[in-house]
């Protein structure tokens, strides 16, 4: 076992390797390799790599700065959207993290907290169906941190856009009508419109 190896630099190892090579290159050997220990030193906090790969995004979540949008002064929907802005700036900045969502790893004890503090948000701004909204807007949320994800492949955006200039019009007139709008949609304006519109009046 390596003497001072803690849980925060074995997560912040992992974190390293997945946002350069992705999920599925954090195996304990490199990640051992990394951290100048043996593969066995990491299990002192981590039972297997599933237990290291659910912890990843909790690793991420800091919760003032996501929170930090829900002020008195705000309107419910302009604080709501700080805070879902600012989940989706987690996964633009760890895209390979956004498969994580809807796993188990989003019941983690930051994440959950997050969730707590939201739904006592919403109860106290009399929001009617508070679980509903936040269903609605997570789901929105993660659905463009996905797109958003896919977009890193460094050729991802031109050959999307090859393969829509390249639709007969008569074929999908309005795909192809609409292709700018379509290549568009992982763009932070059209997320805020749609958070805008999923959020509604509450």
């Amino acid at each position: 076992m390596a003497r001072g190896l803690t849980r925060e630099a074995v997560l912040d190892a992992a974190l390293a390797i997945v946002d350069a090579q992705g999920l599925d290159a954090l195996t304990a050997r490199r990640l051992a390799k990394s951290l100048g220990v043996s593969a066995m030193a990491m299990y002192r906090h981590f039972a297997d790599r599933d237990a290291l790969v659910r912890a990843l995004l909790d690793h991420v979540i800091d919760e003032p700065a996501l929170l930090a949008g829900l002020t008195p002064r705000r309107s419910t929907r302009a604080a709501l959207a700080s805070v879902f802005r600012a989940i989706r700036d987690v996964f633009v900045a760890h895209p390979a993290l956004a498969p994580l969502a809807g796993t188990p790893a989003c019941l983690g004890p930051a994440s959950l907290r997050v969730v707590e503090t939201l739904l006592a948000f919403m109860r106290t701004r009399g929001v009617r169906d508070p679980v509903a909204v936040l269903q609605r807007a997570i789901a929105y949320t993660l659905g463009a941190s996905l797109l958003v994800a896919a977009t890193h492949r460094s050729d991802a955006i031109a050959v999307a856009r090859q393969q829509l200039e390249g639709i007969e019009p008569a074929e999908l007139p309005h795909v192809r009508a609409q292709a700018g709008d379509l290549l568009g949609m992982m763009s932070d304006r059209r997320f805020e419109s749609g958070l805008r519109a999923v959020l509604g009046d509450v």
